[in-house]
């Protein structure tokens, strides 16, 4: 984070002291980010939430189908339930990196292999519930 937060510090006295961008009213735009807002602009602090709030993968879609415990907290964002369910279309499950209620730091492929390896047995557990007679639709066994 020291040195992230060292590489900001250095363009910013790039864009405010050297003449080039002087010569062009070259100026850093103070702006509050989610998160940064109390901190102080251009602190340290301020710098290190500032790339909290900015970094991510780019490869990877992450909280884009939020997972939530059923509080009234996350009834506003999530869209689907603890077991993979998607809280508005029956029979459908969404189970991979876009189901994280927040997203990590890191490469997220063995917390989704682990998500897979929980909805799969999710849905295995169900089929044998429901399903030994194997007279049922597929359909209903995804549930």
């Amino acid at each position: 984070m020291d040195c992230l937060i060292d590489g900001i510090v250095y363009i910013v006295d790039l864009i405010e002291n050297s003449k080039a961008m002087q010569e062009i009213d070259a100026h850093l735009s103070r702006i509050a980010f989610p998160g940064c807002e109390n901190l102080k602009f251009k602190s340290r602090s301020y710098w290190e939430g500032y790339i909290r709030q900015l970094s991510g993968s780019p490869d990877s879609s992450i909280s884009s189908c939020r997972m939530g415990d059923g509080s009234e907290n996350s009834k506003t964002t999530a869209v689907l339930d603890p077991l993979f369910r998607d809280l508005g279309v029956q029979g459908l499950r969404v189970i991979d990196a876009s189901s994280m209620p927040l997203i990590a730091t890191g490469t997220p492929m063995a917390m989704t292999i682990m998500m897979g390896e929980i909805g799969s047995e999710l849905i295995l557990d169900k089929w044998e519930r429901e399903g030994k007679s194997g007279t049922k639709n597929s359909s209903t066994f995804i549930n």
